[in-house]
């Protein structure tokens, strides 16, 4: 899937950089979004960049601006996948329902119209002393519950355990 973008001059708003190479091609490191050393801003927020910790550090895509450059690179805030359960606290051989969203931003700030390019994409679970069970296999792309996707974790070993909405494929799920 290629970047999807809205650019206007120098803005990048509700982009999906997915595997993206934009400025790899053994150039320039990593993946996503490069700003070059000319003067000038980027301001890319409200984008996916395929992890919910923005473009940081690999395994998400990044945003790097060279070194020395006059310009500036803006990515917060970005899209997110926000896994919430249903109860904090259950014990061994319990459940509880879990709720991933990407209808708000890393702000905490409403995007639900603006995630149209993340519906229907696949989403990978994982869970931490515990199991994983009834799990939602995309994001859901309309209704009342358009833009989110849930599972059942079981607590099965005693201790701090989760689980998790871990991330959303590139490509829309079979």
């Amino acid at each position: 899937m290629a970047a999807v973008a809205s650019w206007s001059g120098s803005q990048c708003h509700r982009a999906v950089f997915p595997h993206c190479q934009q400025h790899g091609r053994g150039r320039r490191p990593g993946r996503g979004l490069y700003k070059s050393v000319d003067t000038g801003t980027v301001t890319a927020t409200n984008n996916w960049w395929s992890c919910s910790t923005g473009p940081s550090v690999t395994p998400c895509n990044t945003a790097l601006i060279a070194g020395g450059s006059a310009g500036s690179l803006t990515t917060s805030p970005y899209f997110r996948v926000l896994t919430t359960p249903g109860s904090s606290t259950i014990v061994t051989n319990q459940t509880t329902s879990l709720l991933a969203s990407v209808n708000t931003n890393s702000s905490g700030t409403s995007v639900s119209a603006n995630v149209d390019h993340l519906l229907g994409l696949g989403v990978t679970w994982s869970a931490v002393n515990g199991s994983i069970s009834g799990a939602d296999s995309v994001i859901a792309a309309s209704g009342g519950s358009q833009g989110t996707a849930g599972a059942t974790f079981t607590a099965t070993a005693a201790g701090a355990g989760k689980g998790i909405a871990r991330s959303i494929t590139t490509t829309p799920a079979a």
